[in-house]
């Protein structure tokens, strides 16, 4: 994870009682949408995969959205 997903969920675990499996993703799901201009899911996905592999974000966008 990159230092600002880390840096926003420190300091939105002091707000939300996440999970921690689940905390790190949400940080980045939440700068991945003020990185891209407009809700494309596919847009979203690789903003916050960069050179990752995409179907382990694609799972995790799917049981986020449930």
């Amino acid at each position: 994870m990159s230092d600002q997903v880390m840096q926003l969920y420190s300091v939105m675990q002091a707000h939300f009682p996440w999970h921690k499996a689940r905390g790190p993703f949400r940080s980045a799901f939440i700068l991945a949408l003020m990185k891209v201009t407009t809700v494309n899911l596919t847009k979203l996905v690789n903003a916050l995969t960069g050179k990752a592999n995409q179907n382990p974000v694609i799972a995790e966008s799917n049981v986020f959205f449930r």
